[in-house]
């Protein structure tokens, strides 16, 4: 049976039949008594079989982890199919260890990928070009914003921002930057 009518939205209130309490209105209008009476008979019947008994007991599913780069390296066999995101993910993992890309690549090759580091190269600066496109369009939209913002404050019409007092101690901190 289409548990359907778990997908109610409650804005009247409960009506409760034989001590279950389902929505009064859905999105769908009121529930038919026909087809309410299906689903308490439907739940009954479950109740009854034992179907619900061990419904909440048990262990939690376990969730689902992100691979690490040794088990990702381990994943790299021979006569697996390579595809973009494969590229990207060695190109993720060479962001904090550098040596993992030359060696991803290089085992690549290894496992008959000749070309493997003209796809890495070719996917990279792919994704790069696309990243850097976006970053230009964040900025101007920021730079647009900002300027609009500016503008609002030197005629009035926005609140003047405050202004903080740089402290002696800022001041050390941010000598020390520099």
């Amino acid at each position: 049976m289409d548990l359907w009518f778990l997908k109610f939205y409650d804005r009247t209130g409960l009506v409760e039949r034989d001590g279950t309490s389902l929505p009064a209105c859905s999105w769908f209008g009121p529930v038919p008594d026909q087809v309410a009476k299906e689903c308490f008979e439907a739940m009954e019947k479950a109740e009854h079989s034992g179907e619900l008994a061990g419904l909440f007991k048990g262990a939690c599913r376990e969730s689902r982890k992100m691979r690490d780069k040794g088990k990702f390296f381990d994943s790299l066999v021979s006569g697996m199919k390579l595809y973009k995101s494969t590229f990207l993910k060695i190109y993720g993992y060479g962001i904090s260890a550098p040596d993992f890309v030359n060696e991803a690549l290089a085992k690549l090759k290894g496992l008959g990928c000749s070309k493997a580091e003209e796809y890495y190269k070719g996917i990279v600066s792919e994704w790069e070009e696309e990243h850097g496109r976006m970053m230009k369009e964040a900025a101007a939209w920021y730079r647009k914003n900002s300027t609009q913002e500016f503008a609002k404050g030197q005629k009035g019409g926005g609140e003047p921002r405050e202004q903080k007092e740089i402290t002696k101690r800022d001041r050390t901190w941010m000598q020390g930057l520099y």
